[in-house]
């Protein structure tokens, strides 16, 4: 007697795609990534505050990554931190 589980045709799976890494490069040229950080540098001024904007954000990515880094994170992460809040120079 023949098995019919082997004559049956190999069940086929779609390929996972993997998705692109982001890059720093990436976030700096994002135009609505250095919108966002202009608005609210913008609506800071508005209530009184001085330069809020690029040099405070470069600030807080620089005091993210050596938090995490100290923390032992991976250098991946370490990164992330740094380009999601550290706009273009």
């Amino acid at each position: 007697m023949k098995d019919p589980i082997s004559s049956e045709p190999e069940a086929t799976f779609p390929q996972l795609v993997t998705p692109p890494v982001v890059t720093f490069d990436m976030i700096c040229k994002n135009p609505r990534v250095r919108t966002f950080i202009a608005k609210s540098d913008e609506a800071l001024a508005l209530i009184g505050y001085t330069e809020h904007g690029e040099r405070h954000v470069r600030r807080v990515a620089n005091g993210a990554q050596m938090i995490l880094e100290k923390l032992k994170h991976s250098q991946r992460t370490c990164e992330i931190a740094i380009f999601t809040l550290r706009p273009a120079r």
